[in-house]
């Protein structure tokens, strides 16, 4: 392994990055063969960096990839996690090796006005999706005065922006007890202490349902479900049931609400997503009015023909 050429292609992957830099101080550095680097990933969470590795031959040189990584960039922690099993498992159970900051994994991040908790011990994601972060941002800037709703919400990303942008009322629900404690946390760390009926420890698809049948109402909605899951013996797809997750969210949302569907389902792409979402809107009588769309941000450069990772994102007003 050449290391000076990797360290070479760092820097000029990070270069790269200068406009998304001046808005988060989290942010992936490096994207793989789209920055010259086949079989890597770099991302940074303030001065606490991660290095994913993807090939079997590369975690060999972990150690050698580490110094150059700490040579160049000075993180205070940095984690090396290897992503080689074909089955899928290291997505969630990385085998993981510290090489700088074993005893301080957490961290605070920025990104625009937000401050945001992060734990590198904690998986693959230490608790922020890097990819979502420009249609965090964009959505959040319109929920002055809004009701707003947040399913699948995870560590609450989406409702911190909301809060900085001046939303009159947050509900955010999850499924995971110790997500919701991380949600939470970030709120608080942005000025705000959540009471009870913020939070709902519940399956999303249950939660509409109920909140149906309340006859509640919400001026925006955030939907960003897993590819796949499976609770209560039930199995959830979201290709194969993205149109009742529509058609539940949009029984709850108030005329003008604003409207936003996120996944990572490499089979639906921005397209698709906002065809289904519109016929399923339609279907129902509501007319929809698109806002935005998009992928993943500028620091996820993809590679025609690679297995890179995938984002799609609509969001539309609602009449």
């Amino acid at each position: 392994m050449d290391l000076a050429r990797v360290a070479d292609l760092l820097d000029a992957a990070l270069e790269r990055r200068a406009a998304v830099a001046e808005t988060s101080d989290a942010y992936r550095v490096a994207n793989g063969a789209a920055d010259g680097l086949p079989g890597l990933t770099l991302d940074r969470y303030a001065g606490h960096w991660q290095l994913q590795i993807f090939d079997d031959a590369l975690w060999g040189d972990r150690r050698a990839l580490c110094e150059t990584v700490a040579e160049r960039f000075s993180p205070k922690a940095l984690v090396a996690k290897r992503r080689t099993s074909p089955d899928g498992s290291s997505l969630e159970h990385a085998e993981t090796e510290w090489f700088l900051g074993e005893e301080r994994p957490r961290t605070v991040v920025r990104e625009g006005r937000a401050k945001l908790a992060v734990d590198l011990s904690d998986g693959v994601n230490p608790g922020l999706f890097l990819d979502m972060r420009d249609h965090r941002l964009r959505f959040g800037a319109e929920m002055r005065g809004r009701r707003f709703l947040n399913l699948f919400c995870y560590t609450g990303s989406f409702g911190v922006h909301a809060h900085l942008g001046g939303a009159a009322a947050l509900k955010q629900v999850d499924i995971s007890a110790k997500i919701l404690d991380r949600a939470r946390l970030n709120l608080r760390l942005n000025g705000h202490r959540a009471g009870r009926a913020e939070f709902s420890r519940w399956d999303s698809l249950e939660f509409l349902a109920w909140a149906a049948k309340k006859g509640l109402r919400y001026d925006a909605i955030v939907v960003d479900p897993p590819t796949f899951s499976k609770n209560k013996g039930k199995t959830f797809r979201v290709e194969r049931d993205l149109p009742g997750l529509v058609s539940g969210a949009a029984a709850l949302l108030a005329p003008g609400g604003l409207l936003l569907f996120g996944t990572n389902c490499s089979a639906i792409s921005v397209p698709r997503l906002e065809r289904v979402v519109r016929e399923t809107l339609e279907g129902r009588g509501r007319s929809p009015r698109l806002v935005f769309s998009g992928g993943q941000g500028a620091d996820f450069p993809e590679t025609a023909g690679a297995k890179t990772s995938h984002l799609a994102v609509v969001a539309l007003e609602v009449r």
